[in-house]
């Protein structure tokens, strides 16, 4: 079943909400229009991973570094300041992958079928692959954890 943008947008919106409540205990407050690339610039932790399934999509997290090593640090319960930068990309992608997952289990109540990959940094390729003709529509959903701004972008083939 192809997934319209509109269950596309409700699913990652609740799942967004769904983790920064339950496993970050922050609540997420969206901003439409925030311009979160401008506003981080190099601070940035930029995470992707791919679903595959009744549509291809590709999901991008890009939140402050910092941010990253403080939501690790919880994550991995260790001290901030015993954070690798590896740790902090691990925390990163592993925050990507709570919200991927409950974006995916939104699509299946709604009839959708997908294979969750594997989360890593966000590279050229990625850039180049996500801007072609095969990512035909997007969603971006911006906003803060408290003072600190983050996005959640899908590039995907749904009509």
């Amino acid at each position: 079943m192809e997934t319209s943008e509109q269950v596309w947008r409700d699913a990652l919106g609740s799942a967004i909400e769904e983790v920064f409540d339950t496993m970050v205990l922050r609540d997420f407050v969206e901003e439409p229009g925030l311009d979160v690339p401008a506003i981080l610039g190099d601070k940035a932790c930029v995470m992707t991973v791919e679903l595959f399934g009744s549509s291809w999509a590709r999901i991008v997290l890009r939140i402050r570094s910092e941010l990253a090593r403080d939501v690790g640090s919880n994550i991995l319960g260790v001290d901030e300041a015993e954070m690798s930068e590896d740790d902090v990309e691990d925390a990163a992608c592993e925050l990507l992958n709570m919200i991927a997952g409950a974006c995916k289990r939104r699509l299946a109540d709604a009839g959708s079928s997908y294979d969750l990959g594997v989360p890593g940094p966000f590279g050229e390729s990625d850039v180049a692959e996500s801007n072609d003709g095969d990512a035909r529509s997007s969603i971006v959903i911006a906003g803060r954890l408290g003072d600190d701004p983050l996005e959640v972008r899908v590039f995907s083939t749904w009509s």
